[in-house]
């Protein structure tokens, strides 16, 4: 599965069960805007190979979402990376708002017809309380604060509006089944959270959601 680092220290909170890879061991956040990222992934930044690397597995996202998806919707993907998400829903909405750090992407978003920020305080000025669908596949898990980054997520929401969001789960299956081989895959350096339902519910609700 590609490098092991030895020594790498992961926390649990005994409150809520949200798992926390110490920072040393974690990916800088300037990693993000770059080309650092996928490199460490082995994989290519540039956006045709990205959305041939990810075009097929959105078709978990679009079964998930499809109840919530109504013509005209203003749309969010936060970490849409080269826009392969975006492209799949676009026959269903009037504006699209792409959040991406990663500046390698940004100009092809734009001509694709996106607006496009770096992060979620810049999409705020522009677009608070106005998006009825908003998705975050896979993101959280990167990200210093989820707390803040699920807080400046709501704001762009307009009431009634909803946030479908993923993250891989601490309590996968395959983590009793395989236990050895399957956590040298599960913990990764790109990775500095890991929640489970109970704590990402805990975390979302602490953030001003509602769940369903």
């Amino acid at each position: 599965f590609g490098f092991l680092v030895g020594g790498a220290k992961v926390s649990r909170c005994v409150g809520c069960g949200v798992e926390r890879l110490a920072e040393e061991f974690c990916l800088p956040d300037t990693s993000y805007s770059n080309s650092t990222y996928r490199e460490k992934l082995r994989q290519r930044p540039e956006v045709d190979d990205y959305l041939k690397t990810h075009d097929h597995l959105q078709i978990h996202t679009l079964n998930v979402c499809r109840k919530y998806l109504k013509k005209n919707q203003t749309i969010v993907d936060v970490g849409c990376a080269g826009g392969s998400l975006l492209n799949h829903l676009k026959p269903y909405a009037s504006e699209m708002i792409g959040i991406e750090p990663c500046n390698i992407y940004h100009q092809k978003l734009e001509a694709e017809g996106y607006y496009v920020y770096e992060n979620l305080e810049k999409a705020v000025t522009t677009w608070k309380n106005k998006a009825q669908l908003a998705l975050s596949i896979h993101v959280v898990e990167h990200v210093s604060n989820p707390r803040t980054f699920l807080e400046k997520i709501h704001e762009l929401m307009a009431p009634g509006g909803w946030l479908i969001l993923a993250t891989p789960n601490r309590r996968d299956a395959l983590m009793d089944i395989l236990p050895d081989e399957y956590k040298k895959f599960f913990y990764r350096v790109v990775h500095r959270w890991y929640f489970d339902a109970a704590s990402l519910e805990k975390c979302a609700k602490k953030s001003g959601w509602k769940l369903e």
